[in-house]
C-alpha cells in the first residue's frame, strides 16, 4: 500500500503459498500506482485496485466525499463478493489494516511488528512474529503460519514479454563505447535524504568506465529525468539514460540486462536483488537491516552517525550521512560484488 519495494518484499509470501497450495484462489489488493507489478503475475488470480493516493486527495475536498464513499463501498462490495476465507495482512499499518477489515474474511493473520499492529481494534486476529528485521523476514512467517514452506524464499518477479522486449530494444539501439560489465546507477529517490549527491554519481560513472570498462546505464522514474540526464551529460561516458522512459516492469526489463546496481534506499534496489542482480546500496538515515538489499551477495555502505536511524523525518538539512560516502569506496564495492 505504500511503496513498490514493499510489493517486491512480499513476493516470497505469494510464492510460498502458491507452491504449497497450487489450487487455492489468491487475490491481491494493491494501490493503483503499483498494480502493473502484480496484474500479470501468473500466481495471482485476481487483482483488486485500491486507489488510496487518489482517495487521500479526495478526502481534502468535501465536494468529493460522496464520490469517495461510493468508491470505498464499491471496493468493499468487490472484496466481499470474492468470498475470501483468509486475509494475509502484510504491513501492520493503517492502510493495510483498513483494507483487511474491509475484506470481511473469517480469518485474518497480521504481521506482529507493524507500527499499529498492537491496536487490536484495528487488527483483530492472530499476530505472527517476525523472523528478523528485514521486511522479507517480517512477512514470510505469515505464509508459514498458514502451513507453507518458507525455507527457500523466491521472488520470481514476473516481467511480461512486451515489457522485456521494450527494454531489449533500448539496449539494442544504444552504441556503448565500452565492453565491460553493465552497471546501473539509480540516483533518484522519493526523499532527498536518501539521495547521494549527483556530482558523486558523475565521478562514479567516470571511474567505473575508466577502471572497469563498464557500460553505464542511468535509471529513474519520471521525477528523476533532469537529475539522470544531467549525470549522463556531465559524466560524458556514453551512458544509456532510461529515466522517465520506462514503466515499472520495463524498468525491471532494463535491470535484467545489468550485472549490478548502485542505488540509494529506494524501490529499484529491491527490484534488482529480486532479479538476481548484485546491489551496492548507499544508506544514510535509515536502517539497512530493515530495508536494505536481501541476501549476502550485496554490499551496503553506510557511515555511522549518532542520529541514525531517523527514517522519514531527518533532523538535519544537509544529510552529512549521505555525503560522507566517498566515490572510491563505491567503486571498490562495485568491483567486489561483480567478482562474487
Amino acid at each position: 500500500m505504500s511503496a513498490f519495494g514493499d510489493i517486491i518484499c512480499a513476493l516470497p509470501v505469494l510464492r510460498a503459498l502458491r507452491d504449497e497450495y497450487p489450487h487455492i484462489r489468491i487475490g491481491w489488493v494493491v494501490d493503483a500506482r503499483f498494480k502493473e507489478l502484480v496484474e500479470n503475475d501468473p500466481a495471482i488470480d485476481t487483482v483488486h485496485v485500491a486507489p488510496l493516493s487518489r482517495w487521500k486527495k479526495m478526502a481534502r475536498s468535501p465536494k468529493q466525499w460522496p464520490r469517495l464513499l461510493a468508491e470505498r463501498r464499491a471496493l468493499k462490495a468487490e472484496l466481499r463478493r470474492a468470498n475470501y476465507e483468509v486475509c494475509v495482512e502484510l504491513q501492520g499499518i493503517l492502510k493495510s489494516g483498513f483494507l483487511a477489515r474491509m475484506a470481511g474474511c473469517a480469518k485474518t493473520v497480521h504481521m506482529g511488528s507493524g507500527r499499529l499492529a498492537k491496536r487490536r481494534w484495528l487488527f483483530p486476529g492472530p499476530r505472527v512474529e517476525q523472523d528478523g528485521p528485514h521486511a522479507v523476514d517480517r512477512m514470510l512467517p505469515l505464509a508459514r503460519a498458514l502451513g507453507a514452506d518458507t525455507g527457500n524464499p523466491r521472488f520470481d518477479l514476473h516481467i511480461p514479454g512486451d515489457a522485456q522486449a521494450y527494454a531489449d530494444a533500448m539496449f539494442e539501439a544504444h552504441d556503448f563505447q565500452a565492453s565491460g560489465p553493465l552497471v546501473a546507477l539509480n540516483p533518484g529517490a522519493f526523499a532527498e535524504h536518501r539521495m547521494w549527491p549527483a556530482d558523486r554519481f558523475v565521478a562514479l560513472a567516470r571511474r567505473l568506465k575508466d577502471e572497469l570498462d563498464a557500460r553505464i546505464v542511468v535509471v529513474g522514474g519520471p521525477d528523476d529525468v533532469d537529475l539522470a540526464e544531467g549525470i549522463v551529460r556531465d559524466a560524458d561516458v556514453n551512458a544509456l539514460c532510461t529515466a522517465g522512459k520506462t514503466s515499472l516492469l520495463q524498468l525491471a526489463g532494463v535491470l535484467s540486462h545489468c550485472e549490478a546496481l548502485v542505488t540509494g534506499d529506494t524501490g529499484p534496489q529491491h527490484m534488482a536483488y529480486a532479479l538476481g542482480k548484485k546491489v551496492v546500496a548507499l544508506f544514510g538515515p535509515a536502517n539497512p537491516e530493515s530495508t536494505g538489499p536481501y541476501g549476502d551477495e550485496h554490499i551496503v555502505i553506510q557511515k555511522p552517525f549518532d542520529c541514525q536511524p531517523c527514517y522519514a523525518h531527518p533532523t538535519c538539512d544537509d544529510y552529512p550521512c549521505m555525503k560522507a560516502i566517498e566515490v572510491g569506496e563505491v567503486v571498490a564495492a562495485v568491483r567486489e560484488v561483480l567478482g562474487r
